[in-house]
C-alpha cells in the first residue's frame, strides 16, 4: 500500500526490504534471520514482573522505506512495522503482555540504535497496526520522524 502510494508522489519512491537488506552489512545479508536486531531489555515501571536483564532479538513483521528527493539530495525515512492482533486489555499484568513485551524491546532498540549496525538504516522508525484503540499511543510513543542521508 506505501509503495503504491509512492508511485504517484514525485520526489518519493518506496525502498523494498529486499533493497534495504541488500546494502545491509555483510553479517547481515549471512544472517539465517537478516531481519533480526538483538536487544537488552532492562527492567523499568513499566515492566513491573521483569527483575532483570533480558537478551533478546526483536524481528518486525515488516521493513521497508521511503527515499525522498529534497534540494536535488536523497534521504530516507524507513519503517519497521509490528502487526499485534491481541488485546492487551485482556492480560494481568505487563509481563504476560505480548504488547508490554514488544514495546519495551522496541523502545529498547530505538534507545540503542541497534537499526543501525544490523540493517545500515540512519534512522528508523516504529509502526504498530492493530486492532486495539489503545495501540495508538504507542505509534506516537516509538516513531522517530528524523530524515537520514545515508544508505548503504
Amino acid at each position: 500500500m506505501v509503495g503504491l502510494e509512492t508511485i504517484d508522489t514525485p520526489g518519493q519512491r518506496f525502498v523494498p526490504v529486499d533493497e534495504i537488506l541488500a546494502r545491509a552489512p555483510e553479517k547481515t545479508r549471512k544472517a539465517r534471520q537478516p531481519l533480526a536486531i538483538p536487544v537488552t531489555i532492562r527492567p523499568n515501571k513499566h515492566l513491573a514482573g521483569l527483575t532483570s536483564a533480558v537478551h533478546t532479538h526483536v524481528v518486525p513483521d515488516a521493513l521497508y522505506g521511503i527515499e525522498y528527493v529534497i534540494d536535488n539530495e536523497k534521504r530516507y525515512r524507513f519503517f519497521a512495522l509490528e502487526c499485534e492482533n491481541r488485546s492487551p486489555k485482556r492480560r494481568t499484568t505487563a509481563r504476560l503482555s505480548s504488547l508490554a513485551l514488544k514495546r519495551a524491546a522496541y523502545e529498547a532498540v530505538m534507545q540503542q540504535r541497534g537499526y543501525r549496525e544490523v540493517y545500515g538504516v540512519p534512522s528508523l522508525a516504529m509502526q504498530i497496526i492493530g486492532s486495539e484503540s489503545s495501540l495508538v499511543s504507542d505509534i506516537r510513543l516509538l516513531e522517530k520522524h528524523a530524515l537520514g542521508s545515508g544508505f548503504g
